[in-house]
């Protein structure tokens, strides 16, 4: 899909999250991603409420707890000068860092 506008470009970032590892990630530390969740219906995914505690740690947005589709988490890994942009409806995060 090509941008058009200055303006559509702005959009594109503003609704569209970005993972930009500053310093480098590997495949032990990458955000987790659930490729094709973003098709789900809402209606197959619990989650808790925002600011919810998962395992010790606060989260201020909803925490996924299961599906009626397997929760298969990928953790892509960008390299040097790239950046991973995703729909804001994948089922990202979450994940720990094993670094």
């Amino acid at each position: 899909m090509a941008i058009a506008t200055p303006v559509a470009a702005a959009m594109l970032v503003i609704v569209a999250p970005l993972y930009i590892p500053l310093v480098g990630s590997t495949s032990r530390s990458s955000l987790p991603l659930v490729p094709g969740s973003h098709l789900w219906p809402e209606s197959e995914t619990e989650r808790t409420v925002a600011g919810t505690q998962v395992d010790g740690v606060q989260f201020s947005v909803p925490a996924v707890t299961g599906a009626t589709r397997p929760l298969r988490p990928i953790r892509p890994n960008p390299g040097p000068g790239e950046a991973l942009i995703f729909s804001p409806y994948l089922i990202h995060g979450g994940g720990r860092n094993f670094e």
